[in-house]
């Protein structure tokens, strides 16, 4: 550059002189005296120039191309292992003269396997950015060819001259078409073994099972790194990026239910559903809503449907030769589940059949298991899909794989085409036991199957005592429908009711009608529910004139302070809170019952064993009254108690 004329920059010489490392000394003379001509100084634009006329250079006298990492760190969610690792190995190179004064040896050779589109490329892009080497990548056709062997060791040359370097070999399953591939590549790391530190080689692969096993000993690599599909904190981390990124934001949007819906995605699946969202956002002029996003990635296709046998290839290819995961993992990852469901152990396969990211095909292996709680087990699981269940519906009485239990299993089960449920309870050859119908009425999803067991009738297969608990198990099934609660609140039996003011779905209008029915037993019930705590609840409970009865049981003595307020009734536990013991609360009411009607349920009856005195808060009353001794028998109470039940403003249980 002095000897052509050329302004040399203070400071510029190294980022130059890696711009230029790679080409001939013809090719730089040439490359000067073009940027002689346009009469620019070697500046930071020249030397943007300069690299990109290197790339064009190498990829035209070459089979490698030269790749910049762009802002892949910026892009990459989740794979903690895999970052940490070539961050650590990272500051290797950077400070590469240092590493080996203290006989640090650099790392020379990694393998990341994984799914199409889990980010293996990415992650390329990220190993080149935290080294701070340039990344080479081979064409992979090269390893196709017969003549892989010359390829390879043409390229030596370039690879010294560009080191410190990365060379990238994608897609290495390829080596396996061809014997002369194999050993081709064999010797080439065997020379990259050889020279000085600063050639790193990263080769990645979508089949891992296709790779030849001479290539996967570990003394070939530093470490094998395996990128599995995305778990469900890394599917919502690449869901608000991909939003982010988009200028969208994540205000209305509950990114942890799109996470669940997104099960089997992997990251290119994922920016693929997106893509789709925002462009139905633009032809349809709508904001961007959970509906919008829900809808798109139901009707985007994971590759692990078209793909499925290459996707079980590398869980059990990774399982085989113990790849390290890429992905923090608070459970058993693919791979260990592939591995626990063939151990001869029940137990192991029952904890596959349990696992939420169960795949497909191991829900479909484990459904014809030996073991019925396996079975179960399989049919329990939010994931079972719609194939297997209609598999165990059509299984009819008197069949040899019947079972009453794994039919009712199948039936409860949210995924269950419902027609075909009903039409089995309409067939009369269907002869359901009495322990099936119970598991339906307390676990099952549809309205119109619940609908039909609270309309079951005594008869020959059930007695009226049996009807009755099935209208008990449904009052508590979490999936109750309004229209339901309300029938069973009218029920005439009243167990049925008091298991319904218990529920923690209740709705308004079914609190409503529990009151109408002025059941003591009901009203306590209703008082207990602990999700009758919000002020909605409360100012509902306040005006059907239960307020009272839950607002004294809830406050802890040490706390006077969290009574609301001291209206009718409750003066007096304003001034004896701190004599109470927080398992002995005091429920007072307004009059609405008889002493008789409240002592006759004996188990409602707190034993009391100190003494108590208390003033009714009437002005007009003036009554006192005190318990001096344990109470445990009604028939155990004298006239002084009696006198309580003629005071029409509080009592004490």
């Amino acid at each position: 550059a002095e000897q052509q004329g050329l302004q040399w920059p203070a400071g510029r010489q190294p980022a130059l002189v890696a711009a230029l490392r790679g080409l001939t000394s013809s090719e730089i003379l040439r490359l000067l005296q073009l940027a002689i001509r346009r009469g620019s100084p070697l500046g930071e634009q020249s030397v943007e120039q300069l690299q990109a006329h290197r790339a064009q250079h190498i990829e035209r006298h070459s089979p490698l191309r030269l790749i910049t990492p762009g802002s892949a760190p910026e892009r990459i969610c989740g794979l903690e292992n895999l970052r940490l690792w070539l961050e650590k190995r990272g500051r290797i190179f950077q400070q590469l003269e240092q590493a080996r004064s203290c006989g640090v040896t650099p790392p020379r050779a990694m393998l990341i396997a994984g799914m199409p589109g889990c980010g293996k490329s990415t992650s390329a892009r990220l190993a080149a950015r935290l080294f701070g080497l340039p990344l080479l990548q081979l064409d992979s056709n090269i390893l196709a060819d017969s003549q892989a062997g010359q390829s390879l060791l043409a390229i030596r040359p370039l690879l010294q001259a560009m080191s410190p370097c990365i060379l990238w070999i994608d897609l290495l399953e390829r080596v396996s078409s061809s014997p002369e591939s194999i050993r081709a590549l064999l010797q080439l790391l065997g020379w990259l073994q050889q020279q000085p530190a600063g050639l790193f080689l990263l080769a990645t692969t979508n089949d891992l099972a296709r790779v030849p096993d001479e290539l996967l000993q570990r003394e070939q690599f530093d470490e094998m790194f395996f990128i599995s599909l995305p778990n469900c904190r890394e599917r919502r981390l690449i869901l608000e990026h991909g939003l982010r990124e988009a200028g969208h934001s994540l205000h209305a949007l509950n990114t942890d239910e799109l996470a669940e819906l997104s099960q089997d995605f992997t990251s290119a699946d994922l920016q693929a559903a997106l893509r789709e969202a925002i462009t139905r956002t633009f032809l349809e002029d709508a904001p961007l809503s959970q509906p919008i996003l829900a809808a798109a990635i139901r009707d985007t296709i994971p590759q692990r449907e078209n793909l499925r046998e290459l996707f079980i290839r590398c869980e059990r290819a990774s399982a085989r030769f113990r790849l390290r995961q890429a992905s923090l993992q608070t459970g058993p990852t693919l791979s260990e589940l592939y591995l626990m469901a063939e151990d001869p152990n029940h137990i192991q396969r029952l904890q596959v059949a349990r696992n939420s990211d169960i795949p497909q095909d191991l829900l479909d292996r484990l459904a014809s298991d030996d073991h019925p709680q396996v079975r179960r087990a399989v049919l329990r699981n939010p994931r079972c899909p719609q194939t297997l269940l209609s598999q165990r519906i059509n299984i009819r009485f008197g069949a040899n794989d019947y079972d009453s239990m794994l039919l009712a299993q199948a039936c409860c089960h949210r995924n269950t085409p419902v027609e075909l449920v009903l039409s089995l309870f309409t067939c009369e050859q269907f002869h359901p036991d009495r322990e099936a119908l119970q598991m339906i009425a307390a676990n099952s999803q549809h309205e119109s199957l619940q609908k039909l067991i609270l309309d079951w009738t005594p008869g020959r297969q059930l007695a009226a005592r049996d009807c009755a608990r099935l209208r008990f198990l449904l009052a508590g099934n979490p999936h109750i429908s309004e229209g339901l609660q309300l029938r069973l609140a009218t029920d005439a039996n009243w167990s049925v009711r008091r298991r319904l003011a218990q529920h923690p779905g209740l709705f308004p209008s079914s609190v409503r009608q529990l009151a109408a029915s002025k059941d003591m037993l009901v009203d306590y019930g209703l008082s207990r529910n602990p999700a009758l705590r919000s002020p909605e609840s409360l100012q509902l409970l306040e005006a059907l004139d239960l307020y009272e009865f839950i607002l004294v049981s809830q406050i802890q003595p040490s706390e006077p302070a969290a009574l609301p307020r001291c209206n009718h009734g409750a003066a007096c536990v304003c001034q004896h809170l701190q004599h109470l013991a927080p398992d002995e609360p005091l429920l007072l009411r307004p009059h609405p019952y008889s002493l008789q009607q409240l002592f006759s349920e004996p188990y409602l009856i707190v034993p009391l064993s100190s003494e108590r005195l208390f003033r009714c808060p009437e002005p007009d009353c003036g009554l006192r009254f005190t318990y001096t001794r344990t109470l445990a028998d009604p028939a155990e109470f004298n006239d002084n108690d009696t006198r309580l039940g003629y005071c029409p403003h509080v009592f004490r249980d």
